[in-house]
């Protein structure tokens, strides 16, 4: 029977919980992924900072476009950006999020996944210490993959 830990990312993307805005950004953009997992400084694991919350938080809202032109939204959220490049990234991040742990079984991740439409969930050990992640390819991976054949 295989096990998250078999299968799972043991080197996540990491970022500390008093990063800002843009340090996550450049994080995201460097590491060419959608999700950040967060630690305190001690290592404990606090939560996930997704790219979508990043992206909501620049874009404006319908009040904030009505009787705009585009001209005028793409200014704003220039502006939007701007302000909160330096702000921490506390406030936007996912905390308690669905995790699993490194002796779930993929049979139960596949269907945690599926079932709650997530693409990553942290692995978080029994001391509450991020040790990896496990998403849909990784699962889909060890499952569908090819094996071996005879011969």
């Amino acid at each position: 029977m295989l096990l998250v830990e078999d299968v799972m990312n043991a080197n996540p993307e990491v970022i500390r919980l008093g990063a800002t805005v843009r340090e996550a950004a450049d994080r995201v953009r460097a590491a060419k992924c959608s999700d950040l997992m967060v630690v305190t400084d001690d290592g404990a694991f606090v939560g996930v900072l997704s790219e979508g919350d990043l992206l909501r938080r620049v874009l404006p809202t319908f009040a904030e476009l009505a009787g705009k032109q585009l001209a005028d939204a793409s200014s704003l959220v220039a502006v939007k950006a701007r302000e909160l490049a330096e702000q921490p990234i506390a406030p936007l991040v996912i905390r308690k999020p669905l995790t699993l742990g490194p002796k779930d079984t993929l049979v139960r991740t596949a269907s945690v996944l599926i079932a709650r439409q997530i693409r990553l969930l942290p692995v978080v050990d029994e001391r509450g210490r991020l040790v990896g992640t496990i998403g849909r390819s990784d699962v889909g991976q060890a499952l569908l993959g090819s094996t071996p054949s005879g011969g």
